[in-house]
């Protein structure tokens, strides 16, 4: 059984009464903190979450062969990235894919040391 702790809008959640640590709305299923089942319509399980490195029109700093350029993010992924790593993969619009921490950046700055680094080994 979830909880209210379990839920992306907990520390939001109007409905959410901080004295009684209880819900006012009761249409979905979770347990209070008391161990009783209730239910709450805004219920949404944090653990189906992730953040985005950045979201589609964001502009990201991606290292190439032309060395670093700005792009436009044109779409997220998220699968492997190589060595069984699932990691974010951001796309540009001609579909040209970049790891995200290791070929793009969301500053030019942080992609610039990435470049001395990587001349470092």
């Amino acid at each position: 059984m979830s909880t209210c702790k379990d839920c992306i809008y907990y520390d939001l959640c109007a409905d959410f009464n901080l004295t009684t640590r209880s819900c006012y709305k009761r249409s979905m299923q979770i347990v209070k903190d008391d161990g009783k089942p209730e239910r709450c319509g805004f219920y949404k399980d944090r653990s189906k979450f992730v953040e985005l490195p950045c979201k589609v029109g964001d502009v990201f700093y991606g290292i190439d062969t032309y060395g670093i350029n700005a792009y436009s993010c044109y779409g997220v992924g998220y699968g492997y990235v190589g060595d069984n790593k699932l990691g974010f993969i951001l796309f540009t619009v001609g579909r040209r894919e970049y790891i995200f921490g290791k070929e793009a950046f969301l500053t030019e700055a942080e992609a610039e040391q990435a470049i001395k680094e990587q001349e470092k080994e």
